[in-house]
């Protein structure tokens, strides 16, 4: 099924049909309607739904098969339509829905647009977007050649429509079409005006320039144009009584009655053109609206204002009404058939009940404005009074009316009696009876000879109960019909329309009686209407198919009838105006045009007179010949030929124009216009020049006089003057020539005779050029001497003999002399005394030549003649002519001189330009010998060579060094020197050297370092100074020696010998100890390769360190007790370097240490004997070498060795005191220097000495007892452990007391609490005591004492330096330690 588009009237339910078509498809919106766009394939997602300006636009819309889309205008949408008349517009859904409920959205169908949603927007991916007045749309690309619409922007600058490439559109022309181009453009002004000054707008991209072109007088050409731009919301406009014209000119009085409109927009390159638009000017009022009674008697009851009262009636095609009603003003449509209607909702009528003035005017689409009419309306939507509606529909009764009973209508109580009376209550002239809803409806019968005029006809009503009511109402009886109209006059003067006059519109005009109605009726022809103006004129117009024309060359006779309607609806007597409606006239035949001046073409002498134009046209009609500005009309004759004479062509520019020729007849149409091509060339072609004779002069020799043939040449003008022949005029004979590129010849068979003894005449020979219009130029003359043939030959010319008039070597033996005589002379040629053989005789152009002329036996001179005889034919011998020539064929003298071996290029050499120098002269030229030039060639490429002067001379050359060639190390190449010596005759000596390029020396023998550079490879401090260094490389080489990355740039140079060896001294005294490289590099004079040779050593200069870790029997402390003396000796160990040797001495005896591979070393050495009891110290001196052979080192540590112990002694009572023994304190500085332990001081007293190892070994009691120091078996005593962690992890925990002498450390014992009150002292005493818990030793107790007495109580703190006179050593095996 095909897409249609269905229009409900709400009024009474009907629905019309609109089958679209391709392209546009325009609907008039009229009040009270609803739109639904029905198609059962329809996709309402597809469709564009949009507003342009008050229309409403739908695009897309899909038609059956290959016919395309649609698109659906609906005209004056959003100016017509209300808030209570929303017109509803639905796509699709089920066509069994009805209009209304698809406008809730039932049935599937889809809401396109309502007035109070607004239309939806579109993307160019065609989505839906709601309504929103800051939507933009996208501007849509341009594809190819396909000439894609603009977009549209509307009210309030939303975007109201981006239109495709195919369907129709809501913008563009004023006809709705889309622009031709590709920027957005349109024409919104009406094109219909009442003022012929009116305001063209429209709208374009912001920014563009926009041309209004108009043509007011139809001949398709602009009579004025007129240049705007758009602004930044792209709105265009140009006010025709204020805007200045950008050319040409509008006509004083404005716009013609049609014009024709054309607007281009174009912006930034890119244009559009809007199609044709035709503006049309029209001032002429419509008739007057019509308008039906307003709810049937103009009564508007209660019931009736709820349901919404329509109101209707008919006005001109296509204008608006503009109606009135209590507040309300609204403008209705019109549409194509004069029918327009609205519908007033409850809140658009009166609220008070009352009697209201309903006013109606009709505004055609100019603007014009009708008469307005009016009614009354009365509101009666309370009360139940008697009231009369309408008398006669509309309160005017006419003749035709009053012959029979007038129609009356009112309301009045439900089911009353109702009587209608006009003087008499009594004698009612009608009684009816009101219906339930208190309607009624009465014909009422006037009296007979009621006189026209007002009148008041009254209404009583009588209820049931018996009350009553009385109204009244005034109507008007005229039944007096208006005068016919008159003066009646067509446009243009005459009763005849022809089908163009026709097409443009024809207006008909009267007078009448002032507001009456117009109508105009021609048989199958439209109807007209109009009002009679307040001045009583009135005019209609009839458009392009309102008239019923007769079809091509047929006429048919009709006439207009006029009839004027006054207010009452009284018909005039019908007025006629006899016309003529003539259809299309047939044709006349094309004429024919004959070959005009015989070819064409019209040259300046035609020109200047008349110029015949002949033809056959349809006998009898005129035809017109134009040419330009030249115009000649004429009468086929009744064969139908006919010619025409064109004058004042001179004044025509040349070119090429087209004659043509217009065939007009009465009755008849106009022939088609004939062209017949011409060439208009009344340019004259420029006079020749540069006239000659023969040999190119302008003299006849006697020799070319004897022959009698003559040619001239001669040249013409190119371009605008060019010419295409010539007239060539001599010795009375006239000949034609042909030009060629400007250049002519022309021969002749004649001379003027030349007197006798005369020796020569003049003559003058004349050319004029012409072209193929046959125009010709001014004629050139030229002077010309003819000699007489019967003097003696002229003398002939020598030319030089060879190119520089010297013969050398390579021409000497085939010589050419040549020169010149008089055509067909014989010659007499000598040289020196040698004569040319006979027949020598000069050619057609005097050319002659004694050629292959052995001149290998003449001899080397400067001087040698030619000698040279013509005779004419038929004249006698010319005087002889010499020529002098040298001969040289002596080649100069070539050597190089300044090389001693020219054919070697070493490497050196090769690095740079290598120069030489040649030696030239020319023997044979003692006065000029320097007079050579030389050339040199390397490798065949020219090389410059410089003179430098000398005798003989000397030259300069040079090879570049970029053209010698590269060679490889040991490698050679070849060259090739020539240069050559040429003297000024032209002999030449060229000397060829063959080149060798020496490639440089290649080092080939690998570069060694003799190995155990110092012996053993490792250089100590002695050795560093001067350290040799040898090795093998290539013979003769030079030697670089380096040490790579060392701090003092180490190196050392060496050549080595025809044997390849060689040596040098190194000095490594700055250089800091570590592994080494020495790299040798060897290298020959001009060779890049190297050879390079390295060898590892060790710089070891540093002396041998003082050993670290050093112990004494596993321990650091220097005190060695009996019972590490006892048990083998003691034993000294440390640390030194890896690879060095360590010897240890002790007291006498020296031992070798065993050393590991990480450098730790052991000895153990004999303990000299101490006396028990006491201590011995003793020095023992480590002395170490390293694997350098550096110096070796010593230091001395100074050891004390215990005694065995002395048995106890008895203990002293308590109250006895032993001398204090008074101990030295350790000399630190001397255990820093050499490491001798410090000597304790003699004791004062004698001490018993206590048992051999006591020290070492306290008593086993059979239970566990305390030791001598008070620490019972698994206890420990030793320093804080701040103190003790800070011992490093390889000493032990084994420590003497006097190591811990400076440390002023509390001792503690692990288990016991100290006493509260107890001192050092006491502390002390009680650590020395022994075992036991007997109270502690008083505080005066001294140290000896302390370690003497049998207390038994031990203290659980002491320091050091209250321990330090027992001398024993202590161990802790405290686990935090």
């Amino acid at each position: 099924m095909a897409a249609r588009f269905e229009i409900y009237r709400t009024q009474d339910g009907g629905v019309e049909q609109l089958r679209l078509r391709p392209g546009e498809n325009r609907v008039r919106v009229l009040p009270g309607r609803q739109f639904r766009l029905q198609d059962s394939n329809l996709d309402a997602e597809q469709l564009r739904v949009l507003q342009v300006d008050s229309d409403l636009v739908i695009e897309n819309v899909p038609l059956d098969g290959d016919a395309g889309t649609a698109s659906v205008i609906l005209e004056g949408y959003y100016r017509i339509c209300s808030a209570s008349d929303q017109c509803a517009v639905t796509a699709g859904g089920d066509e069994t829905v009805s209009i209304p409920d698809a406008a809730e959205g039932a049935g599937g169908a889809v809401l396109l647009a309502d007035v109070n949603t607004k239309p939806l927007g579109a993307l160019n991916d065609g989505t839906f977007v709601l309504y929103d007045p800051k939507f933009e749309a996208p501007i849509l690309p341009v594809l190819g050649d396909v000439p894609t619409k603009p977009l549209l922007y509307g009210l309030g600058g939303a975007a109201v429509l981006g239109l495709a490439a195919a369907g129709g559109g809501g913008g563009g022309g004023g006809d709705g079409q889309a622009p031709q181009g590709n920027i957005s453009l349109t024409l919104k002004s009406a094109t219909y005006f009442n003022t012929r000054f009116p305001v063209l707008n429209g709208t374009a991209e912001p920014g563009s320039e926009v041309q209004v072109r108009i043509d007011t007088d139809g001949d398709q050409h602009a009579n004025v144009t007129y240049t705007t731009k758009a602004d930044e919301n792209g709105n265009w406009a140009v006010d025709l009584k204020t805007a200045t014209p950008s050319s040409g000119t509008l006509p004083a009085t404005g716009l013609s009655d049609t014009n024709s409109l054309e607007v281009v927009g174009s912006n930034k390159g890119v244009q559009s053109t809007l199609p044709l638009t035709t503006l049309h000017f029209d001032d002429t009022p419509p008739a007057s609206a019509e308008v039906a009674s307003v709810a049937g008697d103009n009564i508007i009851t209660a019931p009736e204002k709820a349901a919404g009262v329509a109101i209707s009636g008919t006005a001109e095609a296509n204008g608006s009404v503009e109606l009135k009603l209590g507040t309300l003003t609204r403008l209705v449509a019109v549409d194509a058939n004069g029918n327009w209607s609205t519908t007033l909702q409850a809140d658009d009528l009166p609220t008070a009940d009352g009697s209201y003035t309903l006013s109606a005017t009709a505004i055609d689409a100019a603007g014009n404005r009708a008469p307005e009419v009016t009614s009354k309306v009365i509101m009666n939507t309370t009360g139940t009074a008697a009231i009369i509606g309408t008398i006669s529909e509309d309160g005017y009764v006419n003749a035709k009316e009053a012959a029979a009973p007038v129609k009356v209508m009112g309301t009045a109580a439900p089911n009353s009696k109702v009587a209608l009376w006009l003087t008499d209550e009594k004698n009612p002239l009608a009684e009816v009876q009101a219906d339930a809803n208190g309607k009624w409806e009465a014909g009422v019968p006037l009296p007979a000879g009621l006189a026209d005029g007002k009148h008041v006809l009254s209404v009583t009503t009588t209820n049931a109960q018996g009350n009553t009511a009385t109204s009244k109402a005034e109507f008007t009886l005229d039944k007096t019909p208006p005068a016919p109209a008159a003066n009646l006059k067509l446009e243009g003067n005459d009763t005849t329309i022809t089908s163009l006059e026709a097409k443009n519109g024809v207006s008909l005009s009267g007078t009448g009686e002032a507001g009456t109605k117009v109508t105009v009726s021609i048989g199958g022809g439209k109807t007209q209407t109009a009002t009679v103006g307040a001045n009583g004129g009135w005019k209609v117009e009839f458009k392009e198919g309102d008239l019923p024309m007769p079809g091509q060359g047929n006429s048919t006779n009709t006439a207009f009838n006029v009839v004027l309607q006054d207010k009452a609806g009284n018909d005039s007597a019908v007025a006629t105006q006899n016309v003529t409606l003539q259809g299309p006239l047939r044709p006349l035949s094309t004429p024919l045009i004959s070959t005009i001046a015989g070819d064409d073409i019209i040259n300046a002498a035609e020109a200047q007179g008349a110029v015949s134009v002949s033809g056959i046209a349809d006998a009898g009609s005129k035809v017109t010949v134009t040419l330009g500005s030249s115009t000649d009309t004429v009468t086929a004759g009744i064969n139908g030929t006919w010619t025409a004479q064109l004058t004042n062509l001179s004044k025509v520019p040349d070119g090429s124009y087209d004659v043509t020729a217009v065939a007009t007849q009465p009755g008849r149409a106009n022939s088609v216009a004939a062209a017949h091509k011409i060439t208009l060339d009344k340019t004259a072609p420029g006079q020749p020049t540069n006239i000659k004779t023969n040999g190119g002069d302008t003299t006849i020799s006697a020799d070319e006089a004897k022959t009698g043939k003559i040619t001239f040449t001669g040249d013409t003008p190119t371009g605008a003057q060019n010419a295409d022949t010539v007239t060539v005029t001599w010795n009375g004979v006239s000949k034609p020539g042909t030009v060629t590129n400007g250049k002519w010849s022309v021969d002749f068979d004649s001379v003027p005779p030349v007197p006798a003894g005369q020796a020569s005449v003049p003559a003058n020979v004349t050319v004029q050029a012409h072209d193929k219009a046959g125009n010709n130029s001014t004629i050139a003359t030229q002077a010309i001497t003819v000699q007489n043939s019967a003097l003696p030959s002229s003398a002939p010319t020598i030319d030089p003999v060879t190119a520089d008039n010297v013969v050398n070597k390579a021409e000497s033996g085939a010589v050419t002399i040549t020169g010149t005589a008089a055509p067909g002379a014989s010659m007499l040629v000598k040289v020196d005394t040698w004569t040319a053989p006979q027949g020598i005789v000069a050619d057609a152009k005097g050319k002659w030549s004694v050629q292959n002329i052995d001149m290998g036996n003449f001899a080397d001179s400067p001087t040698h003649t030619v000698t040279a005889i013509a005779t004419s034919p038929g004249g006698t011998a010319s005087s002889p002519e010499t020529h002098t020539f040298s001969v040289d064929k002596t080649p100069p003298r070539l050597s190089i001189i300044d090389r001693a071996n020219v054919g070697v290029i070493t490497p050196e050499e090769a690095k740079g330009d290598v120069p030489f120098t040649v030696s030239s002269s020319d023997p044979t030229n003692a006065e000029h010998r320097n007079d050579v030039t030389l050339t040199a060639t390397w490798n065949g490429k020219p090389i410059p060579m410089t003179h430098t002067g000398g005798l003989p001379t000397y030259w300069k050359g040079t090879i570049p060094a970029a053209e010698i060639p590269k060679v490889p190390d040991n490698g050679t190449a070849k060259g090739a020197l020539v240069v050559t010596s040429t003297d000024k005759a032209g002999n030449a000596t060229e000397i060829s050297q063959d080149v060798t390029i020496q490639g440089a020396p290649a080092v080939t023998r690998q570069t060694t370092v003799n190995g155990k550079i110092a012996n053993d490879d490792v250089i100590n401090a002695v050795e560093a100074n001067r350290v040799e260094v040898s090795g093998t490389a290539e013979p003769n080489s030079d030697i670089r020696v380096l040490v790579p990355g060392s701090s003092s740039k180490i190196a050392g140079n060496a050549r080595a010998g025809a044997d390849g060896f060689w040596k040098t001294i190194l000095n490594f005294t700055a250089e800091p100890d570590g592994p080494k490289t020495i790299e040798a590099t060897a290298t020959l004079p001009g060779s890049t390769s190297t050879s390079v040779g390295t060898h590892g050593v060790t710089l070891a200069r540093s002396l041998p360190a003082k050993p670290t870790n050093l112990q004494f029997d596993g321990h650091a402390s220097k005190v060695i007790t009996a019972a590490e003396a006892a048990d083998g000796g003691v034993t000294v160990s440390g640390d030194a370097a890896p690879g060095s040797t360590v010897q240890v001495k002790l007291g006498a005896t020296t031992l070798p240490a065993n050393v590991d591979a990480a450098g730790h070393f052991s000895a153990t050495l004999p303990v000299p004997a101490v006396t028990p009891g006491g201590t011995q110290p003793y020095s023992v001196t480590v002395t170490v070498a390293d694997a350098a052979g550096n110096t070796p080192q010593s230091w001395a540590e100074r050891i004390e060795v215990q005694g065995s112990a002395l048995k106890p002694a008895t203990p002293v009572p308590a109250s006895v005191t032993t001398a204090a023994v008074t101990h030295a304190t350790p000399d630190a500085d001397a255990d820093a220097a050499g490491g001798a332990a410090a000597q304790p001081a003699t004791p004062t007293a004698p001490v018993a000495a206590p048992a051999p190892d006591a020290a070492a070994q306290p008593a086993t009691p059979p239970t566990a007892q305390p030791s001598a120091l008070g620490i019972a078996a698994g206890d420990t005593l030793g320093k804080s452990l701040a103190t003790a962690k800070a011992l490093p992890s390889h000493q032990g925990s084994r420590l003497s007391l006097n190591e811990l002498l400076d440390q002023g450390e509390t001792l503690s014992l692990p288990g016991e609490a100290s006493s509260a009150g107890s001192n050092a002292a006491t502390s002390a005493a009680g650590s020395a005591a022994g075992t036991g818990t007997a109270p502690a030793a008083a505080a005066a107790t001294d140290v000896a004492t302390a370690v003497d007495s049998g207390a038994t109580a031990l203290s659980s703190t002491a320091t050091v330096n209250t321990l330090l006179g027992t001398q024993q050593p202590w161990e802790t095996t405290h686990p935090a330690l």
